[in-house]
């Protein structure tokens, strides 16, 4: 990873080419845990795949349950040279 004097994280331009192509972002939040966000997240995914690119970013860095929900739970998660998850 290579963070510029300036504070400029080189990632960026990166990252914001790959966003690019992202046409539509879903988002569930809630301040209170327990009610459902990532059941809702996964299950709406799985249906949307069924015709569309999907894909899921779990933003609970402490507990993400959405490897655990699509069975996914036995792979670890891999960062790659440049700190990119």
């Amino acid at each position: 990873m290579e963070i510029l004097e300036t504070g400029i994280d080189t990632r960026d331009s990166l990252i914001s080419v790959r966003l690019d192509s992202i046409k539509r972002i879903i988002v569930f939040a809630s301040g209170k845990g327990g009610v459902g966000k990532s059941t809702l997240s996964a299950h709406t995914s799985y249906i949307l795949s069924k015709n569309y690119t999907t894909g899921i970013l779990d933003l609970d860095l402490h507990g993400p349950s959405i490897p655990l929900i699509l069975g996914l739970n036995q792979y670890m998660v891999k960062e790659s040279q440049d700190g990119i998850i």
